[in-house]
């Protein structure tokens, strides 16, 4: 559950959007983090894709939480180590060994990466009437 808060009437994130996107990055994360296993099949990614990858991967899942409960710090952590996650994904699409699989894969998480952006990118909105800050 989110909790949003309103001082003296400022405008607040949509928390449902907000824990949806946030969500959609800590999925992401776990996907980074699985992609360690990758290192074990002969097919797998360069471990200079993979390691760096894992790190940003655990940096999503360890902000994640913090994120939710309104810290900025958390939000800005999430939505870097996704930037980057998504920026080296490109690396698959320009790679003439990488499978096929893989290009779907990077493509997929590229496009949740930028719904997820847009969700936490929604006009923030006036707290409702009678609602306590």
């Amino acid at each position: 559950m989110t909790t949003t808060t309103a001082v003296n009437g400022t405008l607040v994130r949509n928390p449902a959007a907000h824990t949806v996107a946030l969500a959609l990055c800590a999925l992401l994360g776990l996907l980074d983090v699985a992609g360690t296993a990758g290192l074990l099949s002969s097919d797998g990614p360069p471990v200079f894709i993979v390691l760096p990858g894992t790190i940003l991967g655990l940096l999503t899942l360890a902000a994640t939480l913090p994120a939710l409960r309104g810290s900025e710090p958390g939000l800005n952590t999430v939505l870097g180590s996704r930037f980057v996650s998504a920026v080296m994904g490109f690396v698959a699409f320009f790679d003439d060994e990488a499978p096929h699989w893989a290009r779907v894969v990077v493509a997929v998480s590229i496009a949740v990466t930028l719904a997820a952006f847009g969700l936490l990118a929604l006009p923030r909105q006036e707290p409702a009437r009678g609602t306590r800050p």
